[in-house]
């Protein structure tokens, strides 16, 4: 069941969201950011991870999903997700 990370990587978005809303940048507090993850896991494992964020307080948007099969009969897959999350505005200003 379980999922290892292989790969992530993140891209600011911009104003695309203000402008398709027709919002001011005041006025719309979230920023959205693209963001890609490899994976390698079982396909049960997987879904339980696609689960987890559908049931995230976060807004994920999820653009794709692509995997490849087992090999040399295997049952652990490679997958790949593309999507958006939205943060507020203020979560960009803290430090940690």
């Amino acid at each position: 069941n379980s999922m290892s990370l292989t790969g992530i990587s993140f891209a600011k978005e911009g104003e695309l969201m203000s402008s398709v809303l027709g919002l001011s940048k005041k006025e719309n507090p979230y920023t959205p950011y693209f963001f890609s993850m490899d994976w390698t896991g079982t396909y049960v494992g997987f879904k339980n991870f696609l689960r987890n964020i559908e049931k995230n307080l976060v807004i994920i948007d999820i653009d794709s999903v692509s995997f490849n099969s087992p090999e040399n009969g295997s049952d652990s897959y490679k997958f790949k997700i593309k999507a958006m999350i939205y943060l507020k505005q203020w979560i960009e200003k803290m430090s940690f």
